[in-house]
C-alpha cells in the first residue's frame, strides 16, 4: 500500500509524518470498530451471568427453606454474609431480622459467587454489585414474622396455617412493572396502575435483585436519577420488573438496569409441602 520514498544516495527515507498519522488514525478506527463489540460481549456476559446467579438464588433459598422451615434474614452492611438478627433479642425462633431487606447471606447459603466477606455478587462481581435481598416480614394468623420464624410450635409457616397465608398475600412484597404510583412507606402494592402493573401483587414472600452495572447509590458510582432504580434501591416493599433502558444522550434519568427475581407465595407452599414443613 504504501512506497518508500528514496533519498538522493538511492537510501530509503521511510514514511512521512502525514503518512504515519494517516496509518495511525486508521488504526485507531479499526480498534474501536473492534473494542465496541467487544464491550457489548463483557456486558452482555455480565447480565447472563446475573440471571443465572438469581435463579440459583431462588433456589437457594427455596432449599433453606425446605430444610429449616423457614427463609433466612438478610445480611448486613458491614457483616460477613451471614443473615443479621436484631441486636439482643433476635433469634431463629423469632425471626426477627436486623432488616427485612439488605444483602443475600451468601455464606449461609453456601453460595460460591462471595466476595471476600461472604456476601453473593451479581454478574459484575464488584464489591458494589453485591446482590440484594429481602424477605417479608409480615405477621399472619398472630404469628409474628411469619416467614423468618421457627416457634416451638414449629415454623411459622406452618402455626399460621396455608388457608391463612394464603388469604393474607396482599400484606406481602410486590413486583411491579413500573414505579408509577409508589410510595415508599405505604403498603407494597403496585401504586396507581393497580393490577395491570403487578407481576406479584403483594404475592412475593422474598425478591432477590441486583442494581445492574451502575451499581445505584454505592461507593465510587455515580447516582442515576431513575426512578424505578430509585424504587428498588429503597426497598420498601414494592420492587420493579422491566426491560433494560441505556442512557439517552447522557440523561442518567432514561437509564434502568436492575435485575429482579421473586419467589411467589404459591411456590413457597408447593415446596415446603413437599419437604413436610407444611401440612
Amino acid at each position: 500500500m504504501w512506497s518508500w520514498r528514496t533519498s538522493g544516495r538511492g537510501g530509503p527515507q521511510g514514511f512521512t509524518l502525514i503518512e504515519l498519522a494517516v496509518v495511525l488514525l486508521v488504526i485507531t478506527l479499526l480498534l474501536g470498530t473492534l473494542l465496541v463489540p467487544l464491550s457489548k460481549q463483557v456486558e452482555q456476559r455480565s447480565i447472563r451471568l446475573t440471571a443465572q446467579r438469581l435463579q440459583d438464588a431462588q433456589e437457594a433459598l427455596l432449599g433453606f427453606a425446605m430444610a429449616n422451615g423457614r427463609f433466612p434474614c438478610p445480611a448486613a452492611a458491614g457483616g460477613t454474609g451471614t443473615e443479621a438478627f436484631a441486636a439482643l433479642t433476635g433469634n431463629a425462633t423469632n425471626g426477627k431480622c436486623a432488616a427485612f431487606s439488605g444483602f443475600l447471606p451468601g455464606v449461609t447459603l453456601g453460595l460460591a459467587n462471595v466476595d471476600g466477606q461472604g456476601y453473593a455478587l451479581d454478574g459484575w462481581e464488584t464489591s458494589t454489585n453485591r446482590l440484594r435481598y429481602a424477605v417479608s416480614g409480615a405477621t399472619v394468623n398472630g404469628v409474628a414474622n411469619v416467614f423468618t420464624s421457627f416457634p416451638a410450635g414449629g415454623p411459622g409457616m406452618r402455626v399460621a396455617g396455608i388457608s391463612a397465608l394464603s388469604s393474607a398475600v396482599q400484606a406481602f412484597l410486590s413486583v411491579c412493572a413500573s414505579g408509577v404510583g409508589i410510595i415508599p412507606g405505604a403498603p407494597p402494592t403496585c401504586g396507581a396502575l393497580g393490577s395491570a402493573n403487578a407481576l406479584a401483587d403483594g404475592t412475593a414472600v422474598v425478591v432477590i435483585y441486583s442494581l445492574g452495572a451502575n451499581g445505584f447509590l454505592t461507593a465510587g458510582k455515580v447516582a442515576p436519577l431513575n426512578a424505578d432504580e430509585q424504587v428498588n434501591f429503597a426497598a420498601a416493599g414494592a420492587f420493579v420488573s422491566r426491560t433494560a433502558s441505556g442512557q439517552v444522550q447522557g440523561n442518567a434519568a432514561a437509564e434502568f438496569d436492575d435485575l429482579v427475581a421473586w419467589i411467589a407465595l404459591p411456590t413457597v407452599v408447593s415446596r415446603l409441602v413437599a419437604a413436610g414443613q407444611l401440612p
